[in-house]
């Protein structure tokens, strides 16, 4: 094949990035010097699939046949992590015709170069009702609507996909196959095709490569635990311009709880006006109506927010907003502790003395994901102590009800509950009247109360988390949970207030690790463990033994070579 030489001069001097001319199966017929620099090995009449990694390859694949098949230009983002660092791509695919030939331009871009950087996304797993997910009560309805109508009749699909080519954001709707059953045009505009091109595709033949195995991913934990999963931090092909937003794949289930198909849908990233900021604020106003002075920072110890009467604790400091809490005192002891409370997350609270008259009492604020979200510092002066104490107790029971974490005051003398909060309420299944009748013993079996005794005479050490303890829920199934617990005086009585960790998810993975690694180190048989490419990662001991490698030998090392040549066919 020849092209014309103006097309030449053309692809060599005037487009700035490596660009390939390929014939309608890919073969290379003409390159520019960036594109001989970008692939070293890239030859005329050669397949390009050959040269390119496989992020690009399958890619690129998909759309030559996309261009080919429609006649049109089609193009795709591409992330490439590797350990240091990502770099986004734009792959494009032009075709070209003249009288002779059809041939397809190929110009692969680099956008971004985030050396040093990696893309940071947040995973949550969520249980919660589709309600406190959903920010859209547009969207909610349409969700609800489906759940109740799938599988659907033909004028059901119709009308959902009519409501659904009206949101703002992504939507589709996948089988247990991870086939596309209804998907709308806006998602499908992402990927550069129609909304009916996508219906009956399978998901790994249109996304990209690194996509498609995150997603692969979170599709098998849903398709497992019927939980859902908000994926955080998207930026790039923002259906909402520059701001960025998050994906929620969830379940839809049958009677019999097995999931049939998963629903995706994209929503703008919530800021901190619902969750966070109104806990911060209503714990500000109970402060305020207790008559307590306060300095509340973020994570790291900066002034968010303080009222004027911390000043006469502080001398020398006129403006407090944006300065750190450590540059605020001068006591030497008291740096120390604060420096030593801002940077465990674990302990809860602290007390410190500042003069004889004034304590400064730290108290620690967390978010759903059990990470520190601001931490108030209040000013109490002894001879104040007992005309703010049923403020105190105010200020406890508001925290508990803004607490997303369970927690429960008992008195240590009978170790009955004597107070308990809606996530306790939830984590273990009994009602609030339930709980006020019984007492901690309750929630331990019989050969573990000896030692619930025991820790429960023992001084608590600096309100860290510790355990794991296992508890009995309702039902009668065992929770495994970690326990912060606080002195305090509670209506007159000696108490404890306990925060709970419910870590049984975390125990049990790790049970399995062990188990598993146990299993294979201690078994006879020779156990390998390859990665995606085939190239060994882990070998047992009778693999050692056997085959007589060290560790060092096989690490990396291709199991094929292991193979008699005979016999790879078997395995490839």
């Amino acid at each position: 094949m020849t092209i014309d030489k103006n097309i030449l001069t053309i692809l060599e001097n005037l487009i700035p990035f490596p660009t390939f001319i390929l014939d309608d199966d890919g073969r290379v017929i003409d390159f520019n010097q960036k594109g001989k620099k970008f692939l070293p090995d890239v030859t005329f009449n050669t397949s390009i699939f050959e040269v390119l990694d496989k992020e690009f390859s399958s890619v690129l694949e998909r759309l030559l046949y996309e261009s080919k098949t429609y006649e049109k230009s089609v193009k795709e983002n591409i992330l490439t992590q590797k350990a240091e660092h990502s770099d986004e791509y734009e792959l494009s695919v032009v075709p070209f015709t003249d009288e002779v030939q059809k041939t397809f331009i190929t110009t692969i871009r680099l956008l971004n170069n985030n050396k040093g950087k990696k893309e940071s996304r947040r995973f949550t797993i969520v249980t919660e009702d589709m309600s406190k997910i959903i920010h859209d009560d547009k969207l909610f309805e349409i969700i609800q609507s489906i759940k109740s109508a799938f599988p659907f009749t033909f004028i059901g699909k119709a009308k959902i996909q009519k409501q659904i080519d009206l949101l703002d954001g992504f939507f589709w709707i996948k089988d247990n196959t991870r086939r596309y059953i209804l998907v709308n045009q806006k998602f499908a505009t992402v990927l550069g095709v129609k909304a009916k091109q996508l219906e009956g595709r399978f998901e790994k033949d249109v996304l990209p490569h690194f996509q498609n195995k995150l997603y692969s991913t979170i599709d098998t934990y849903i398709f497992e635990t019927t939980n859902s999963v908000v994926i955080d931090g998207m930026s790039s092909s923002s259906p909402y311009g520059s701001n960025s937003y998050e994906i929620v794949e969830f379940p839809i289930v049958d009677v019999d709880n097995n999931v049939v198909a998963l629903i995706g849908i994209s929503q703008p990233t919530q800021t901190k006006d619902k969750s966070a900021y109104g806990n911060e604020k209503k714990l500000l106003e109970l402060v305020k109506n207790i008559g307590l002075n306060y300095i509340l920072t973020d994570p790291k110890g900066v002034v968010k927010t303080f009222d004027d009467g911390v000043q006469k604790y502080i001398s020398g400091q006129t403006e407090l907003t944006n300065n750190e809490i450590l540059k605020i005192f001068k006591e030497e002891e008291v740096l120390q502790e604060i420096k030593k409370f801002l940077s465990n997350d674990k302990t809860e609270k602290i007390t410190l003395k500042i003069s004889e008259l004034v304590e400064l009492l730290a108290l620690r604020s967390y978010d759903e994901s059990n990470i520190t979200s601001e931490i108030l510092f209040l000013f109490i002066e002894k001879q104040k102590v007992d005309s703010i104490t049923a403020g105190i107790l105010k200020m406890y029971d508001a925290i508990m009800k803004i607490s997303p974490q369970p927690m429960f005051i008992y008195d240590l003398e009978n170790l009955k509950f004597l107070e308990v909060n809606d996530a306790a309420i939830k984590l273990y299944g009994y009602s609030k009247n339930e709980f006020m009748n019984m007492d901690l013993t309750d929630l331990y079996a019989p050969e573990d109360i000896q030692t619930l005794l025991e820790s429960t005479n023992r001084k608590s050490q600096t309100n860290e988390f510790t355990g794991p303890w296992r508890h009995k829920k309702k039902d009668g199934s065992s929770v495994i949970v970690e326990i912060s617990k606080s002195p305090l005086d509670f209506k007159g009585k000696s108490a404890h207030i306990n925060i709970v960790k419910n870590v049984t998810d975390a125990v049990k993975n790790n049970k399995k690790i062990k188990v598993f690694k146990s299993a294979f180190e201690n078994s006879s048989d020779l156990i390998f463990i390859t990665d995606a490419d085939g190239f060994i990662t882990y070998a047992n001991e009778s693999v050692i033994r056997t085959l007589g490698f060290t560790k060092n030998d096989l690490e990396k090392k291709p199991f094929l070579s292991l193979i008699k040549d005979d016999d790879r066919a078997e395995f490839n």
